[in-house]
């Protein structure tokens, strides 16, 4: 629904949207620090931390680790294979990969008991931090490859951030 929301009110709110990137952006990374806080913070207040031994924890990060690295590893040959231009082939890697809390933790905490919802979101929590750990190693290798190669994009400008007319109103 928001999706669709956001999609239907584009052309109205767009140009508004791109003179306030700052305040769109502290929304939008706010809203989601605040579903990861409340995933754990209800974590600590079940005390899921006594209740999962750390050989288990340990196994299940272990295991989370190498199905990054296999799902990496099929977006990148994939990506590879393509033959898309490098900036698609990054955006194929990066977001064929992630799963993320944002759209995970709602759907547990309107599913499960609140009582059970930091077991079952433990899993979703472990693999989120793999993957902004793994991911942010990796982006800033590109970065740098990218500065090294010239490759850098520039900063978009107003133009690139307004909403694009279709080809049917501009004909």
């Amino acid at each position: 629904m928001p999706f669709v929301a956001g999609q239907l009110l584009h052309r109205r709110i767009g140009d508004w949207l791109a003179r306030n990137r700052v305040l769109v952006s502290i929304v939008d990374q706010g809203s989601v620090l605040l579903v990861v806080y409340v995933a754990f913070s209800t974590g600590v207040t079940q005390g899921l931390w006594t209740v999962v031994p750390p050989v288990q924890l340990l196994t299940v990060v272990g295991v989370y680790v190498v199905l990054l690295a296999v799902v990496m590893a099929l977006f990148a040959s994939v990506a590879a294979a393509s033959k898309l231009p490098r900036a698609d082939r990054i955006v194929l890697f990066f977001c064929g990969s992630k799963k993320s809390q944002v759209s995970g933790l709602p759907m547990a905490f309107l599913l499960f008991p609140a009582a059970e919802v930091g077991v079952m979101v433990l899993p979703l929590m472990i693999f989120h931090l793999i993957q902004l750990l793994v991911c942010a190693v990796i982006a800033n290798r590109l970065g740098k490859t990218a500065a090294d190669q010239g490759l850098e994009r520039k900063p978009a400008d107003e133009q690139e951030l307004r909403p694009r007319e279709s080809v049917r109103t501009q004909a």
